[in-house]
């Protein structure tokens, strides 16, 4: 139970939002070729809330290559979720957060065509499709 208590279960946007790029094989909107995408991206609109998708500890924030200004949150057990494309970040290394904490705001920073986030979860070091997680924590956060 306090494993499940740690994961990025919730939803990483704290407004409604829309899901506009699968985990996995896509075409790449600057390539326009077949090419692996290691998270999800999901939009809304400029300066959107971004949130900790679940609790832990900020394991880095600031800017990296393709991804503009990033988060990125250990959730411990081995999970960690990263926020990408960030306009701003309003947490620094080191910081706690629990479910739902602002972490940023949505921006198109990096390697982007357009306002969303990317959003990313991994366990032990491995990507795993976000879609898994957000739609298992619907039926935990249902009770």
């Amino acid at each position: 139970e306090q494993i499940v208590e740690s994961l990025p279960l919730g939803a990483p946007v704290g407004v409604p939002f829309r899901y506009t790029s699968p985990y996995g094989i896509r075409v790449d909107p600057f390539i326009k070729r077949p090419r692996w995408h290691n998270g999800i991206d999901v939009a809304a609109y400029g300066g959107a809330p971004i949130v900790a998708s679940g609790p832990g500890t900020v394991s880095f924030a600031g800017a990296r290559s393709g991804y503009g200004r990033v988060v990125e949150v250990d959730h411990g057990y081995g999970f960690k979720s990263r926020y990408g494309h960030l306009r701003s970040i309003t947490v620094s290394k080191g910081d706690t957060v629990e479910v739902g904490d602002l972490v940023g705001k949505m921006g198109t920073t990096g390697r982007s065509t357009g306002y969303h986030l990317h959003f990313e979860v991994f366990f032990n070091g491995k990507a795993y499709d976000p879609v898994k997680f957000l739609k298992a924590g619907r039926h935990v956060h249902e009770e």
